[in-house]
């Protein structure tokens, strides 16, 4: 592949490092809303705490993309050295199975969807699922993305 869509070499810069910020947060949003707004699918009684529910998450989800997320983020340039793949897909997946892993192992951060009945188990609704097993990856896989992007300057590679 071509050189510039693999940026083997790590320097420090600011435009990474604001990449690093602006992904973690943007991807932390998405994921409160897509949280939020997957639950109010289950449970449209909930609709009152709309955007305290989606700031909680999302500053929850913060906390663990921008910290963890930009450790991984670290890891995935260092491991694109040793791998022919281009560094963002790299990133992407690194980010997407962590996110996933994070929110589907017992004893880790749990996100789940409720009703007045309870909480809703992942088969028991399409919420449910797409809360559970699509939208952590879809989180991560949306930070490597954004951090590519905007580290690039948004240059079309």
């Amino acid at each position: 592949g071509d050189d510039r869509t693999r940026m083997n070499d790590w320097n420090f810069s600011w435009r990474a490092l604001g990449a690093w910020l602006l992904s973690g947060i943007v991807a932390s949003l998405f994921f409160g809303a897509a949280l939020t707004g997957l639950n109010l699918w289950v449970d449209p009684a909930q609709a009152s705490g709309f955007w305290n529910t989606i700031a909680v998450v999302a500053a929850v989800a913060a906390v663990g993309l921008i910290g963890g997320g930009g450790l991984l983020l670290l890891a995935a340039v260092f491991a694109a050295r040793n791998i022919s793949w281009p560094r963002p897909i790299i990133e992407c997946l690194v980010l997407a199975v962590a996110c996933f892993a994070i929110c589907n192992s017992d004893g880790l951060v749990q996100f789940t969807l409720e009703t007045a009945n309870g909480v809703v188990a992942p088969m028991a609704h399409p919420a449910a699922f797409l809360a559970t097993f699509i939208a952590p990856p879809l989180t991560g896989a949306l930070m490597g993305w954004l951090y590519w992007r905007v580290a690039n300057g948004g240059a079309k590679r």
